[in-house]
C-alpha cells in the first residue's frame, strides 16, 4: 500500500495530499467541536470531493451553503471542477431564495418534507452535523472514511432520492399557491375520518367505490358532509355530484337507500326551475296487469315534474345509451342504467310528456312485490 501511494504522488496524474494518504492507511470516525475545527474539517472534505457528492440537509442547509461564504466557495469550485452535487433538503418560501442560488452549483436539487440533520458523502469521506443556524458556521462536525458508514449513508440517501420531488416543481407550489400532489397512507381511524371529512368539505363533487363497510362507515361518519355538498350544488343547479358505486343486496339495500335521499330527485329538479314548478310522486300497488301484463301484485311508482318536458326527437330512444339533449352537462346513461336496474328486478319503466296542456313529464317504474314488501305497503 505504501508504496503505491509513493508511486501516485511522484506522477502528475494525481495530487495526494497528507490526508488523502491518511485516509488510505487508516479509517477512522471522529467528532470535531468549535466553529474552526468544524469549518476546516468540512471545507478540507469539499476540496477532496473529486467527481460526485451527496448532499441531505434541513430547510437551514440552503441558507448555510449559500450564506457562508467559505462553503459558497466550496460549490463555485465544485461547478468550476465539474463536480456532480445532488442535493436534497425541504424548501419553504422562507429558503426559496437561497434554494434557486444553489440550483444554480449543484447538478439536481430536489425537495423533501421533515428532513431533518445534515449530512454529505462522496466517494471517500462522510460529514455531517446535527444543528444548523441560518447562515452561520457550524460549531459540531462528525467525519468518517470508514467504508461502512459511507455505504450505508448512500444507501439511506439513494431511498430519499426516490422519495423526494424536483425541486422546480415545490417552488411552483409556493410560487403559485398549487396545491401539492401528494400521496399518504393513513393507518388510525381518527386520522382516516379527518381526512376524509376534509376532503368531503373541499369537494364540489365525489366519486366513491366502497363495499358495504364502506357505506357504512360514511353513513356513520360522513352522511351531513354529503348532504351538504348536494344541498351546497343544488342551490348552484348543479346537479350528479356525488356518484357511487357499492354491489347492492339485500344487507346493504335499506343503506343504499339513505343515500338515494341525498339526490334521487336530481334530474326531475334539473328541469323544473321556477318556484312555481312542482314534483308530484305517487305510489300504489297494482293486482298484477300493469306493463307486463303478469297476475303478480307489483308496485307502480310515478315521478310528475312540471318542467320543460321530453325532447320529441329524444321520447323514442329515451331509455338508451347516451340519448341527450340536455343544457346541464348530462350523459344520456341515467336513465339508461335505472332502466336495467328496474328490469334485472322484475319490473318495467317508461315515460311520457304530460297532456291535457299540462307542462311537464311523467316517468313511471314498477316493481313486482314480494309477500313481505306487500304486507308492508297494506
Amino acid at each position: 500500500m505504501l508504496i503505491a501511494i509513493l508511486v501516485l504522488t511522484l506522477t502528475n496524474d494525481y495530487e495526494v495530499d497528507k490526508d488523502t494518504i491518511n485516509s488510505l492507511l487508516l479509517e477512522r470516525t471522529e467528532v470535531l467541536y468549535g466553529i474552526e475545527n468544524s469549518m476546516n474539517k468540512l471545507t478540507q472534505t469539499m476540496s477532496r470531493v473529486r467527481n460526485r457528492a451527496d448532499v441531505c440537509g434541513d430547510s437551514l442547509s440552503p441558507s448555510f451553503s449559500m450564506g457562508v461564504e467559505s462553503i459558497k466557495k466550496g460549490y463555485i469550485d465544485f461547478k468550476q471542477r465539474g463536480v456532480k452535487i445532488r442535493f436534497i433538503t425541504e424548501i419553504t418560501k422562507d429558503n426559496i431564495h437561497y434554494c434557486k442560488e444553489l440550483m444554480k452549483f449543484v447538478e439536481e436539487l430536489r425537495h423533501m418534507d421533515g428532513v431533518k440533520g445534515n449530512m454529505a458523502v462522496s466517494e471517500t469521506e462522510y460529514v455531517a452535523t446535527a444543528v444548523l443556524q441560518e447562515s452561520q458556521p457550524i460549531t459540531q462536525t462528525i467525519y468518517s472514511n470508514a467504508k461502512a458508514i459511507l455505504e450505508q449513508h448512500r444507501y439511506f440517501f439513494e431511498n430519499l432520492w426516490n422519495n423526494a420531488i424536483p425541486a422546480a416543481h415545490r417552488i411552483k407550489e409556493i410560487e403559485e399557491g398549487a396545491v401539492p400532489i401528494r400521496t399518504k397512507i393513513f393507518e388510525s381511524q381518527d386520522e382516516i375520518i379527518r381526512e376524509i371529512r376534509n376532503l368531503n368539505n373541499r369537494a364540489d363533487h365525489l366519486s366513491i367505490c366502497s363495499s358495504l363497510g364502506g357505506m357504512q362507515m360514511s353513513y356513520k361518519f360522513f352522511l351531513d358532509t354529503y348532504r351538504d355538498m348536494v344541498n351546497r350544488y343544488r342551490k348552484k343547479e348543479q346537479f350528479n355530484k356525488l356518484r357511487w358505486i357499492i354491489n347492492i343486496d339485500k344487507d346493504s339495500v335499506e343503506l343504499v337507500k339513505a343515500f338515494l335521499e341525498l339526490g334521487f330527485l336530481d334530474n326531475a329538479v334539473k328541469f323544473t326551475k321556477t318556484e312555481e314548478d312542482n314534483i308530484t310522486i305517487m305510489v300504489k300497488k297494482e293486482e298484477g296487469g300493469g306493463q307486463d301484463n303478469n297476475n303478480q301484485q307489483q308496485v307502480i311508482v310515478s315521478i310528475k315534474d312540471t318542467g320543460t318536458g321530453i325532447d320529441s326527437e329524444i321520447l323514442p330512444r329515451l331509455f338508451t345509451k347516451f340519448a341527450t339533449k340536455s343544457q346541464t352537462g348530462g350523459t344520456g346513461l341515467g336513465l339508461f342504467i335505472c332502466k336495467g336496474i328496474i328490469e334485472a328486478h322484475g319490473g318495467s319503466m317508461w315515460a311520457q310528456n304530460n297532456t291535457d296542456g299540462e307542462k311537464g313529464a311523467t316517468f313511471y317504474f314498477t316493481l313486482p312485490l314480494s309477500r313481505q314488501t306487500n304486507k308492508n305497503i297494506n
